[in-house]
């Protein structure tokens, strides 16, 4: 599993464009989705997003619909790396069989 954050500054403008838009960020990318990649959910990926844009560079001075757009790029991305993190995770065989053999 990635970490998301950096130990670097975040961004009160993109913060306070998260907050204005949080409902809508929400319901884009939440709803009606389903599935558990490496037991993550898709609000745990949704959560991991608003962290990682919080903190990205790029985020900043948007309007409205391009820092929508921006933030579902960003969820689309993560959610990719979740989903290679897990198949990743299941050709791994667990450290117990490996002892063993």
């Amino acid at each position: 599993m990635r970490d998301r954050y950096k130990k670097s500054k975040f961004y009160p403008m993109v913060a306070e464009s998260i907050g204005r838009n949080y409902n809508r960020l929400h319901a884009l990318c939440c709803h009606g989705k389903h599935g558990y990649f490496d037991a993550r959910s898709p609000e745990d990926i949704f959560q991991d997003t608003v962290v990682f844009v919080i903190q990205d560079a790029k985020a900043q001075n948007k309007s409205n619909n391009d820092f929508i757009e921006h933030f579902l790029f960003r969820f689309r991305m993560i959610e990719f790396q979740a989903q290679q993190d897990a198949k990743q995770l299941k050709s791994m065989p667990y450290a117990n069989y490996k002892q063993t053999t």
